[in-house]
């Protein structure tokens, strides 16, 4: 099925996005994001596979902050929230919130949020939220760093879940043709039935103009010549006697030099030079 212009143009069907799953994502501050990248770097070299930062690879200008937050959840194996004297604003209790309540709804996503004391401006224990306080952080100044990220950030269960993530996106897609399918076929019943309706107004304007020119003319003969009906149409008139007759049109000749009326009349006409004689006429009639 071909499907639509307006189907691609549509407010309910939006465009196609390259989207990437990333082995973490890291939740930080706005004045943390140098500390970000370079925190991102690190992970990298630890665990061997890309991660992200929210501010540049998710905070998109212009799109909802809530969309935003949750496009890095589902896109992501682990949220890594970067703990700082910073950390401390509404918005990124609304992303720790959105994280942990995605860690809890989500069987696969359980364990998956983890709490980061880097080694300057570390947020003090005490100070963090009680939420937090629950998950077990982990100190970048540790000497068991490394060891401790790898183990949480395992290769073995950012595959598992990026199985998980490539058949979410299957599903996305499937029902995304599914609206797309639905939507050109309701276009195409109604631009049918806008046909249909175009099609009987057609035909009741024709309709109506034989109609205007029916009263406008009057009858019309055998040849479809409006206002002149003939012989065979007209009616038979009682001619005093007893004895029905049908009138005859009257006939009216113009601009004729000779005239043979009756079947079997015959007409000669002689010629001197380029002349012609009206009196070498012969008209002869059977009785």
């Amino acid at each position: 099925m071909n499907i639509p212009k307006e189907v691609h143009d549509s407010k309910d069907v939006e465009e196609d996005e390259d989207v990437i799953f990333y082995s973490f994502v890291i939740l930080h501050a706005l004045e943390d994001v140098d500390m970000a990248e370079s925190m991102k770097e690190k992970l990298e070299s630890i665990i061997g596979s890309e991660g992200a930062i929210f501010s540049e690879d998710f905070a998109i200008p212009g799109k909802s902050t809530l969309r935003c937050v949750e496009d890095a959840i589902n896109n992501s194996a682990f949220i890594i929230l970067l703990l700082t004297r910073n950390f401390n604003t509404c918005m990124l209790e609304m992303k720790t919130d959105s994280a942990l309540i995605s860690s809890i709804n989500n069987p696969h996503k359980r364990n998956t949020v983890i709490p980061l004391l880097p080694r300057e401006n570390r947020m003090p224990r005490k100070s963090m939220p009680i939420v937090l306080q629950t998950l077990v952080a982990v100190e970048e100044n540790n000497n068991t760093f490394d060891r401790k990220m790898r183990r949480a950030l395992s290769p073995a269960q950012i595959k598992r879940m990026k199985g998980i993530w490539d058949e979410e996106q299957k599903l996305k897609a499937q029902h995304k043709r599914q609206e797309m399918l639905k939507l050109a076929t309701k276009q195409s019943k109604q631009l049918i039935h806008e046909r249909k309706e175009t099609q009987i107004l057609e035909q009741e304007r024709q309709e109506l103009m034989m109609e205007q020119k029916r009263n406008f003319y009057g009858p019309v003969d055998h040849r479809g010549i409006p206002g002149f009906p003939s012989v065979s149409m007209l009616p038979e008139q009682d001619g005093g006697d007893g004895v029905r007759w049908q009138s005859q049109p009257s006939i009216h000749i113009e601009n004729a030099q000779y005239i043979m009326i009756g079947n079997d009349s015959q007409m000669t006409v002689e010629l001197s030079g380029t002349t012609e004689k009206d009196d070498s006429i012969h008209r002869e009639q059977k009785q």
